[in-house]
């Protein structure tokens, strides 16, 4: 084989060589390429699994807390329904109590009604005899009362004799302190004077008396107008006497 020959078979050669190398070069280029984009998917996927990851692990988190804010929420509600539970016990309670105490008043109100009443128709019935009593004795015995001061009468009496029946007998009748003994009568300006003795005599005979006593004035009334009567009585004698 010629030496020219050889040459063009060995550049033919190395052209062919040259060309596979570039053929494989761009191939392989293009392989790295493609592994250098699936490179880069893959790790944007792998960035999108770190990142849902990262937000799973974030709602379990926030799920645990959650639930324990639940469960919290949970147990406050039983122990707020317990606590209700008791006030309504107390409630009830306190309700029944009152209930119970509402009757016993009311109970109490109705016997005192029935006292007020009692006591309403007692003094009523006082008040009759009492104006019956000062009716019979302006009409018959010359009976007459006027208020001279607060809580002081002034008491005159007529008709004390048939021959004089004009003479009258008058005296004062109030109320005093009697230190620790609280309250009495007392007796001023009586005219003619009666003898201290009966005087005191009829006075402690009223104060002795109950105050629900309704007989013990008109009784010291009618002591008084006898006192009256005999002093008067007496007087006419000794002025015959004379």
């Amino acid at each position: 084989m010629a030496a020219g020959q050889l040459d063009a078979i060995l550049a033919a050669h190395d052209g062919q060589l040259a060309h596979w190398r570039r053929d494989r070069l761009q191939s392989m280029q293009a392989e790295a390429q493609k592994v250098a984009c699936q490179l880069q998917h893959e790790r944007l996927a792998l960035e999108d699994l770190a990142m849902e990851l990262a937000a799973t692990r974030q709602l379990t988190e926030e799920a645990a807390t959650m639930h324990a804010e639940g469960l919290r929420a949970m147990e406050s509600a039983r122990q707020a329904a317990e606590e209700a539970a008791k006030r309504r016990d107390l409630a009830r309670c306190t309700m029944t109590q009152l209930e119970d105490v509402g009757r016993v008043r009311r109970e109490e109100l109705e016997v005192e009604e029935e006292v007020l009443q009692e006591q309403d128709t007692t003094m009523a019935a006082r008040a009759e005899e009492i104006n019956r009593f000062l009716c019979l004795f302006q009409d018959r015995l010359g009976l007459a009362l006027s208020r001279v001061a607060p809580q002081t009468v002034r008491v005159a009496f007529t008709l004390l004799s048939a021959a004089a029946p004009e003479e009258e007998c008058t005296f004062t009748l109030g109320l005093a302190a009697f230190g620790s003994k609280g309250q009495g009568y007392k007796v001023e300006a009586c005219c003619p004077a009666l003898p201290k003795h009966e005087m005191d005599m009829l006075l402690d005979r009223l104060n002795a008396a109950e105050a629900n006593d309704t007989s013990a004035l008109p009784a010291f009334v009618c002591g008084m107008r006898r006192a009256c009567q005999a002093l008067l009585a007496e007087s006419r004698r000794q002025a015959t006497k004379m």
